[in-house]
């Protein structure tokens, strides 16, 4: 709209396959990346790299992890980050309480998601959240900070708490909220989140992608029509393809 399109936008996110992530079996999750099963699981997925705003995110983590003895950080990823995260945490004295498994995909990437207690995310340059979109789809709620990419998932108060603006004090209370939670409480916010979870799959989004289509469907185009006959249509198409040729032989 800025550089002046005035015909109507439609946004449909890429969707989440809910056969790959979705609630499993927490206890055998946990055993892959040797966590205590009685933890406070903070976990987050991501590159580990400046643009995901890990200083942010690690400083809070430290704060949480101090404040909640049994708490430890599952951080999935590799990244020109990853010793500086390591040093951090391990400076603190919570070195052993970190664990990272680096990249992984698969079965492990869906495990890692359901190791965890909360999700944890502090990027400001997402376009599509979608790793806040897994941690939703597996039962995660998710701790993180608004912004674009992110406050189009995010339901504060519903699945996860979205803190207005880097807020380190704000942030590390979302985390330790969640860990009082009771049983029952968690139970119901676990529904919660896996509830909000299903506007983000692959079916919500191919149901957007051909309501789309059946909008445009029998309209045609603008102008005269004989301009669309099959003769001018394959007149334009062989156009299009020795100018591809003429390109390929310039090459």
């Amino acid at each position: 709209r800025h550089d002046g399109v005035t015909q109507p936008v439609w946004v449909v996110p890429t969707g989440v396959d809910p056969s790959v992530f979705g609630p499993g079996d927490t206890s055998q999750a946990r055993q892959r990346f040797h966590l205590p099963e009685g933890a406070f699981v903070i976990g987050h997925v991501g590159r580990l790299a400046p643009e995901k705003n890990l200083a942010f995110l690690t400083r809070c983590v430290t704060r949480a992890m101090r404040r909640c003895r049994h708490a430890r950080f599952l951080l999935v990823g590799a990244g020109p980050l990853a010793a500086e995260v390591r040093s951090r945490l391990g400076g603190a004295g919570l070195g052993e309480r970190l664990h990272m498994p680096g990249e992984v995909s698969g079965p492990a990437l869906t495990d890692a998601y359901r190791a965890m207690d909360v999700f944890v995310f502090a990027s400001q340059t997402e376009t599509q959240g979608m790793v806040l979109a897994e941690a939703l789809a597996t039962g995660v709620p998710v701790v993180a900070v608004d912004a674009p990419g992110v406050r189009e998932i995010m339901r504060d108060e519903v699945n996860g708490k979205l803190i207005p603006t880097e807020d380190e004090r704000q942030f590390v209370k979302g985390l330790l909220q969640i860990s009082a939670l009771t049983t029952t409480a968690r139970a119901d916010m676990r529904r919660a989140v896996l509830a909000s979870s299903r506007d983000w799959t692959i079916d919500r989004s191919v149901q957007l992608a051909l309501a789309l289509y059946g909008s445009l469907a029998g309209r045609g185009r603008a102008g005269d029509p004989a301009s669309d006959s099959l003769w001018n249509l394959s007149v334009r198409r062989i156009r299009r393809e020795l100018e591809i040729l003429g390109n390929l032989a310039g090459a």
